[in-house]
């Protein structure tokens, strides 16, 4: 079966969309069509396309801020309760409505809080990604792939292994994929960033 001359993956698609929009016109001219309606939606898409990079960009951005304000947050948090705690004349009542009964357990501090280590292999032409949580909820594991300069949050994984099952950026063409995590609590970031592991992934 001859293969669909229009593509399916974003990258593609917006490369198809741009040069549609630069080419197009000089042909229904000189064919004398009506290419208006079609670069029209052409123009649409590539618009919308801009829309959701930025605000996928601005997410990872936000995301990033408030991982990095959880630390100083908590410190602040538990440092006041510790002093409160230890003041005369505290009441369970007082403690119950701050919700702070309990110990004072942080995970930052468990066994085992350094950063994952992260071990790589293929099975049916997908990465397995295996880790050990060392007591922690799990792992925020982030990747890059191909030709890309930013990591990509996959998500929080709280079972090993993780399985992959991305198609390559280009279909047909090999590829590196690269990976790194975080230990997570409470589906925040704890501890040190693992260092990056690599696998190469056949197209």
């Amino acid at each position: 079966m001859e293969k669909d001359w229009f593509p399916s993956r974003v990258a593609a698609r917006r490369a198809w969309y741009t040069n549609f929009v630069a080419a197009v016109t000089a042909v229904a001219a000189a064919l004398k069509l009506d290419a208006g309606p079609a670069t029209a939606e052409a123009q649409a898409w590539l618009v919308a396309d801009a829309a959701a990079e930025a605000a996928r960009t601005a997410a990872q951005a936000a995301s990033k801020t408030a991982q990095a304000q959880n630390r100083p947050s908590e410190d602040a948090a538990r440092a006041f309760v510790k002093q409160l705690k230890a003041t005369p004349g505290v009441t369970p009542a007082q403690l119950e409505t701050l919700h702070c009964v309990g110990a004072d357990t942080d995970p930052q501090q468990k066994v085992g809080a350094e950063a994952p280590v992260l071990a790589l292999s293929l099975e049916a032409g997908h990465v397995v990604v295996k880790f050990q949580k060392h007591g922690h909820q799990g792992i925020l594991l982030h990747s890059s792939r191909g030709d890309e300069k930013e990591f990509t949050l996959l998500g929080l994984d709280t079972f090993s292994p993780y399985h992959d099952t991305r198609p390559n950026l280009v279909p047909g063409q090999p590829e590196d994929r690269h990976y790194r995590a975080y230990f997570a609590e409470r589906d925040v970031a704890v501890g040190d960033l693992s260092a990056t592991a690599t696998v190469a992934v056949r197209g």
